[in-house]
């Protein structure tokens, strides 16, 4: 055999090639792989203010000229457009009228409803229900009490039936509701205030049926005072809560629990950071991750950050974490996973104190590690802002929020006369593109953690 293997140079050659080939191939990928995969635990990205805003698919501003109107959230209809819902009102601490409106793929309206319901101060969750929608507000009465307000509507945005949850002893405020994994109940959370405090408070989570009555609730006491502000159902039957509580110090920091159906705690854990934090919201993201997006103050005082949290939801362990801060306050809004292992992050860009910059919305699309892809920035008039991130029909990704407009009126009859300028913050929504698909390098690394 050997004097054969000898005898024989093309095959000798052969050998030795598939040989370099294996050795490269360990050493080589196994490296490429150990600088690709492996997540740096921590992050802090300067966003810098962007020259021009990024392409969108359509847009549309919508609203009345002597009133303010910002749109809140949205959902997909059933006939695949558009549905978004938010306030008009004339002052911020006055009543509200709920405005509801579906858009088809380009942005024109369908139909429109507004409805003036007594009491409402604002909306904080809208849901897609098997007849139609969902709206969740906080409600005043006349004797000043508040408690929370749900109602339902038909698929053309007629509210059918109303509902309101309460609390005898104190004031009842909302944060947000989600459908639970039965398909017919649903978590609400929200926040008990003691009548006339400013800012003491605990949260409680209500299970509710179909027909929004209460059946179950439990209140959470850690802290001075916290606040469950986001929910998302995770693995069976469980779900996440993040929000903030307020420390022995004063600090506010930021808090995330897992509970099971009933609200019990499974685990619950505190990321104080900088002089403030809080996790605004939450989204499941694989079998075993979940991923928060919320802000943090730091600790030299300068303008806020956007802060990205990947945690293990077995014991809610940091995989990795980003800080996104530049010239302008950026508000953690909303997040949203795909399924080839994208996370897409929903900043707003507010201008910190006695800045007069355009204000605007702006995507990040990360990696499964944490690495900004791609960063789209969203402006409009005279700047713009968004509360709310979804998918779209054609999985484009869609804000909702408001734009400060601004009208000419000119008179054409006489050129020379007074040109009369007026301005109004009116509903906002865009549809950006989707995220591009990603075939990641790594889809067998899926472990953040050691």
């Amino acid at each position: 055999m050997v004097d054969i293997l000898l005898a024989d140079p093309t095959l000798i050659a052969m050998r030795i090639i598939v040989y370099i080939c294996l050795l490269l191939g360990v050493f080589v990928s196994g490296s490429a792989s150990a600088q690709k995969c492996d997540p740096d635990y921590e992050a802090i990205t300067h966003l810098r203010k962007p020259e021009i805003g990024s392409y969108n698919m359509w847009d549309a501003v919508y609203g009345e000229l002597a009133l303010t109107e910002r749109f809140t959230a949205g959902v997909v209809s059933v006939s695949k457009n558009v549905v978004v819902v938010g306030e008009r009102f004339a002052y911020e601490d006055g009543d509200m009228t709920i405005i509801m409106t579906e858009l088809d793929r380009r942005g024109r309206i369908i139909w429109e409803q507004a409805h003036k319901v007594k009491g409402i101060r604002k909306i904080t969750t809208f849901l897609k229900d098997k007849d139609g929608y969902i709206v969740v507000a906080d409600q005043k009465t006349d004797k000043g009490k508040h408690h929370v307000w749900i109602g339902f509507f038909d698929l053309m945005g007629g509210l059918t039936k109303e509902k309101t949850v309460s609390d005898k002893k104190f004031d009842l405020y909302s944060n947000d509701m989600i459908l639970m994994e039965d398909g017919k109940t649903y978590m609400l959370a929200a926040f008990a205030q003691g009548r006339g405090y400013e800012s003491a408070g605990s949260a409680i989570i209500y299970k509710l049926n179909h027909k929004g009555d209460a059946i179950t609730d439990r209140a959470y006491a850690p802290g001075l005072e916290n606040r469950i502000l986001g929910l998302a159902r995770v693995d069976k039957n469980h779900y996440v809560a993040a929000g903030y509580l307020r420390a022995e110090d004063g600090r506010k920091v930021g808090w995330v629990l897992k509970l099971d159906e009933k609200g019990a705690i499974i685990w619950q854990r505190q990321y104080p950071r900088g002089l403030a934090a809080q996790v605004r919201g939450v989204a499941d993201y694989t079998d075993q991750y979940i991923v928060t997006i919320g802000d943090a103050e730091p600790s030299d005082r300068k303008n806020r950050a956007g802060w990205v949290m990947l945690l293990d939801g077995n014991e809610g362990d940091i995989g990795w974490q980003r800080y996104y801060k530049g010239e302008f306050d950026f508000q953690g809004r909303d997040i949203l996973t795909h399924d080839d292992g994208l996370v897409s992050v929903l900043l707003d860009a507010e201008n910190p104190p006695g800045q007069e910059e355009l204000e605007y919305a702006r995507v990040l699309t990360l990696s499964p590690r944490g690495v900004i892809l791609i960063s789209d920035s969203y402006y409009n008039a005279e700047g713009a802002g968004a509360y709310d991130l979804f998918l779209g029909p054609n999985q484009e990704r869609i804000l909702a929020g408001t734009s400060d407009m601004v009208y000419r009126h000119e008179d054409p009859e006489d050129p020379e006369a007074e040109v009369k300028i007026e301005r109004s913050k009116e509903g906002w929504i865009v549809a950006g593109a989707p995220a591009e698909p990603y075939d990641d390098p790594c889809v067998q690394s899926y472990s953040f953690l050691p």
